[in-house]
């Protein structure tokens, strides 16, 4: 993806186009063309005709175009504005255009960005940027007679700003430094339960009062335009015209600076930083827009309470070390055509919003949104089936375990079963060897009993191991003797007199304790 940045001075045309790779931004190409003394119509003509052979080197670019205006050429103005406008600010700016500027609302072009808020003042900090009609139409027409249509028109300060601060680690976009000063919610909630809030915290040094002050500073031809950056945020621009003397000697090498008059500026321009309390802060100048090196910063040393070094693009990747050097007369142009490639803090635009063109898309990003998209749906599919096949799986294990859990339970039921058979075999072993069951003894009984003898009683105590009975016979004192010979019993006595029955029979009770082996 190309973008071009255009930059036209009074008496030179710049040409910047960068390209945006993997993972850097590249220089493809530029052009330093002077202009000389053409004027109107053959002005005109000498610009379109180098911009047209431009684009037929660098033909990526064509629909990626952003222009700027010299800083003269606009109207930088800070405004306050009631917080509650902050969601209808064109609107709300719109209505006020008279009071803020000096021209009627029908005749410019505005647009704005944020500086601070202030939420315990219930106040908004803008910058509002403005330029007439006739400026911006001038070049959308110009333009318009090779098919051109550029993305974006801005002023020159706020592309040194954009190439200056995305040329900084992480600072694509302003820093909000003061949290607590910022957030409404945090400044009422201060206001209402202020022992949350530590006086540690509130009174802590402002970042913008402890950190240096950057200023931007752009040699163009005749003149210098002087940016001054606070808190990763562009306060104020404006552009100091050189005096007649001085404008002879800058084509006498070395080229002056002109350090103190950027000093005396920057002494007037720190009156715009809201909240103002702290003069004394260092101050970072930093020079672009000529060919500069280190000897000569050393020729002229700056003035005390300034600290003086070359602006370095770092946002940038030349191809060429040759190149290096020229990247300061490039700067603006390059800060135009960034916008192109990527994200910028200032986002400025003075082309109306009924005029401007879509954003660009590269080719590139649609390509890889694409095959996001294609290596989303096929990790979705992926998913989708391995999800179902999971299932399947899980389906076929659940009957497995269901079969499994049934044989277990057939398992289970057999092994209790062996194991009540083999108690079961236990006792009736347990009883075969030693401890004779009741059957077993009214069996022995019946056997040793004769029979001109019956019994009309018999009790069975296992614990003891005692069997007692009662009954009639023939000769009862011949029971004993028989019963004492069994294996299975032993101490047999009588238990009580033997008696005479009616029918002329013995009535006897006799009693015994079972043996176990009884040899």
């Amino acid at each position: 993806m190309q973008s071009i940045g255009l930059f036209i001075k009074d008496d030179q045309l710049v040409l910047v186009c960068l390209k945006q790779g993997l993972r850097a931004t590249v220089l493809e190409g530029y052009e330093i063309l002077p202009l000389g003394e053409l004027k109107g119509e053959e002005r005109d003509e000498a610009l379109l005709y180098n911009l047209e052979r431009f684009l037929r080197q660098h033909p990526g670019g064509r629909d990626n175009l952003f222009l700027s205006l010299a800083r003269d050429k606009v109207l930088m103005q800070p405004v306050y504005l009631p917080l509650a406008v902050e969601e209808n600010l064109g609107t709300a700016l719109r209505y006020e255009m008279d009071r803020l500027t000096p021209f009627p609302p029908d005749a410019i072009y505005f647009d704005y960005y944020m500086l601070k808020r202030f939420p315990a003042k219930n106040q908004l900090y803008l910058m509002l940027i403005v330029v007439k009609k006739e400026v911006v139409d001038y070049y959308l027409n110009l333009l318009k007679k090779i098919n051109l249509r550029p993305r974006g028109i801005e002023l020159s300060a706020t592309a040194l700003f954009n190439l200056y601060q995305s040329g900084r680690t992480g600072a694509d976009k302003p820093r909000a430094k003061d949290w607590l000063q910022q957030s409404a919610l945090l400044a009422r909630l201060e206001k209402a339960v202020p022992q949350l809030f530590p006086q540690a915290l509130k009174s802590a040094p402002d970042s913008s009062e402890t950190d240096a002050l950057q200023v931007l500073v752009a040699y163009l031809n005749n003149q210098l335009e002087l940016s001054l950056v606070s808190d990763d945020m562009l306060y104020y621009a404006r552009t100091l015209p050189l005096a007649a003397a001085d404008r002879g000697s800058a084509k006498e090498l070395p080229a002056p600076l002109y350090l103190s008059e950027i000093q005396q500026h920057i002494q007037h321009g720190m009156l715009n930083l809201p909240e103002h309390t702290e003069p004394q802060r260092a101050v970072q100048v930093l020079l672009t827009g000529m060919e500069l090196d280190e000897e000569l910063l050393r020729q002229q040393p700056a003035p005390e309470g300034l600290e003086v070094s070359i602006l370095r693009e770092g946002a940038v990747t030349v191809r060429e070390p040759a190149d290096q050097r020229r990247l300061p007369l490039l700067s603006i142009a390059l800060g135009l055509a960034l916008k192109g490639v990527r994200r910028v803090p200032l986002g400025i635009n003075l082309i109306p919003a009924g005029l401007r063109l879509k954003k660009k898309r590269s080719k590139k990003k649609i390509a890889a949104v694409i095959l996001s998209g294609l290596v989303t749906v096929l990790a979705g599919v992926l998913l989708i089936a391995n999800i179902l096949q999971t299932n399947a799986r899980i389906t076929a294990l659940d009957a497995e375990l269901t079969e499994l859990k049934a044989a277990a339970q057939a398992v289970e039921a057999l092994q209790k079963e062996i194991e009540q058979t083999e108690k079961y075999n236990a006792v009736i072993k347990q009883v075969r060897e030693g401890d004779p069951s009741k059957l077993k003894v009214l069996e022995e009984l019946t056997r040793i009993i004769p029979e001109d003898s019956w019994l009309t009683d018999f009790e069975f105590n296992g614990d003891e191991k005692k069997t007692t009975i009662s009954g009639y016979s023939a000769s009862a004192s011949k029971l004993v003797p028989l019963l004492d010979d069994s294996k299975l019993f032993s101490n047999v006595k009588f238990t009580s007199p033997i008696t005479k029955g009616g029918n002329v029979k013995e009535n006897f009770k006799i009693e015994m304790t079972q043996e176990a082996a009884k040899k």
